[in-house]
């Protein structure tokens, strides 16, 4: 595989917008069932993946004070061309 072309356009995120829906996320009765808090950065060119590029996902998140992050791990997915 080469980079032979492009596969999406750079998506910016302005910083008071995701401060300001983090907050709308934090306030939301129902987020009091969860353990993190955070928002999908996605690419409007990758509507199937909802991925900020077409290898990389990007959260924005919160884990409010005296709040527990449990130990996690994320998966990689395989791709076969």
């Amino acid at each position: 595989m080469s980079a032979d072309r492009p596969r999406f356009e750079a998506t910016h995120y302005p910083g008071e917008w995701l401060r300001r829906e983090l907050a709308a996320l934090a306030t939301d009765p129902t987020s009091a069932r969860s353990n993190r808090l955070s928002l999908l950065l996605a690419n409007a060119d990758l509507p199937a993946s909802r991925t900020v590029t077409h290898t990389l996902w990007a959260m924005y998140g919160l884990v409010p004070a005296g709040a527990v992050q449990p130990p996690h791990r994320h998966q990689s997915v395989a791709w076969i061309w």
